[in-house]
């Protein structure tokens, strides 16, 4: 199967840890995740999948906070710096937190204790202390964010919950959703590099992924049910060339979805050898072909795939082009 590929699974969850307020015992989650590339497009991606799914849910005022906290490479001085920090105000915190100084320093920059919050205002943040490859790995998600023009917030405090976390972890708020008014978070995830050697693959496996709470959505006053629909084989595969054309693609390809047009992609490959391979394995008809001379005259290469003939169309009159398509 080309990679990456992504994969979705529904279904209860258990908590085992004592449940926050509004939060249960057992409850309903909504995962999906990209596996098989490091790319920071698939970052954005799967951010901008999960906004698309709560808003056809009937979900608004949807933002983005967001945090890089490095990788292997970088993340030892940064959590030695943040131990130091809070070795400074120990005898400040509470019992909690110095249990989780002792086991997982992270976790302290999530805690819901007050003098911690105050404590945490003057902490170390992660960002600084990323490696060239870490940081410019960050630079490019918030760029394609800005691309799709999806509001982001960034929260030097985000790290997450769970600690296999590496490089992007994020949250998508709801403003104001909580019953006191406060934002709420609907869905969270981020980057997992290294947890497939951890249980047992012999090899890393770089993924990125994201969690729906279900409760908390169809318990919102805003929640619309909705009709499922009969998912046809995609016809269309779009391959784009440059980063330009990678940046733009998030775009047109978000107004295809809209439309209805089911199409395939690997955003996160960079040849067009690489990409065609992958739309003839898969038989797939039609390709896109969107490069760096498409960019700059807003047009799209169509190409049928089974006798190589092509047409150039303008982005403008590309919806009607592709539902003429047999």
């Amino acid at each position: 199967m080309p990679q990456p590929v992504m994969l979705y699974h529904s279904g209860p969850v258990f908590r085992h840890d004592k449940p926050q307020r509004g939060r249960y015992r057992q409850f309903w989650q909504f995962d999906f995740d990209s596996l098989g590339s490091e790319k920071s497009i698939m970052d954005a991606i799967v951010i901008k999948t999960c906004i698309s799914i709560l808003e056809e849910a009937g979900a608004n005022n949807l933002s983005i906070d967001i945090n890089s906290i490095g990788d292997k490479e970088c993340r030892g001085a940064y959590i030695r710096e943040l131990t130091s920090y809070y070795k400074k105000h120990i005898s400040e915190l509470p019992s909690v937190d110095r249990e989780r100084l002792r086991i997982n320093p992270l976790r302290i920059l999530d805690s819901k204790e007050e003098k911690t919050k105050e404590i945490n205002k003057n902490a170390p943040d992660s960002v600084s202390f990323l490696c060239p490859s870490c940081k410019k790995h960050f630079k490019e998600v918030l760029e394609y964010l800005e691309e799709m023009n999806i509001q982001y917030n960034l929260n030097k405090s985000l790290v997450r919950g769970l600690s296999y976390y590496t490089r992007t972890v994020f949250e998508i708020i709801e403003q104001a959703g909580a019953e006191d008014g406060s934002p709420l978070a609907l869905a969270g995830g981020g980057r997992y590099d290294y947890l497939a050697r951890q249980i047992g693959s012999k090899k890393d496996v770089p993924a990125v992924g994201i969690s729906i709470g279900v409760d908390r959505i169809v318990s919102s006053s805003w929640y619309k049910k909705l009709a499922p629909r009969i998912l046809k084989k995609p016809k269309i595969y779009f391959i784009q060339l440059g980063s330009e054309a990678k940046l733009k693609s998030l775009n047109i390809i978000e107004t295809l979805r809209k439309a209805h047009i089911p199409i395939t992609q690997s955003l996160s490959k960079d040849s067009l050898g690489s990409q065609l391979a992958i739309a003839e394995k898969l038989a797939i008809p039609y390709s896109l072909i969107f490069g760096v001379k498409e960019a700059l005259d807003n047009s799209v290469i169509v190409r049928d795939m089974s006798n190589r003939s092509q047409d150039t169309v303008k982005l403008n009159k590309l919806l009607e082009y592709l539902k003429e398509l047999k």
